[in-house]
């Protein structure tokens, strides 16, 4: 193994971390991904995590603040986010996903989504409106309310 770091590695590992942060993982794939052998990869990736290139809790929480507030993902839309960017399961479960404004973040949705929605009645509309959210990572516990709440008022507003 050599102890020089390859200089060719190092500006394509540098250049992928320009363009947005990576996980340590899906940095590591994408190098051995170019051709660059195992052991360069890890003198790459040390020298990174050494100079504070590469940091996976750091950019877990950096992404909880873009998922959650950003994307308006739900929690498990978050996770969910976070395990498709290769971010090691153990720096996921440390994170604390803010589960307290989920209700609303689901509520500001539907608003964005209220015109689209609007085309379907009934079941048709229901579906539609659960599905949207449980795309977006929401408990099945937030939609519930979300639906109960839309239908009580529609009804309230129909008499």
């Amino acid at each position: 193994m050599s102890k020089t770091l390859d200089k060719n590695i190092k500006n394509y590992a540098l250049r992928l971390l320009s363009v947005r942060g990576r996980s340590e993982a899906e940095l590591r794939r994408r190098i051995n991904q170019k051709g660059f052998s195992p052991e360069d990869t890890d003198l790459v990736i040390e020298y990174l995590k050494e100079h504070g290139f590469v940091n996976d809790r750091l950019f877990a929480k950096e992404l909880v603040e873009h998922t959650c507030y950003v994307k308006s993902l739900g929690a498990r839309g978050c996770i969910n986010y976070m395990r498709n960017l290769e971010i090691d399961k153990a720096v996921i479960e440390e994170i604390n996903f803010p589960q307290d404004k989920e209700f609303e973040k689901a509520k500001k949705l539907l608003e964005k989504k209220r015109a689209y929605l609007a085309k379907y009645e009934g079941v048709d509309g229901i579906k539609k409106l659960y599905g949207f959210l449980q795309r977006r990572g929401f408990d099945s516990a937030v939609i519930s309310e979300i639906i109960k709440q839309e239908y009580r008022q529609e009804d309230s507003s129909e008499g």
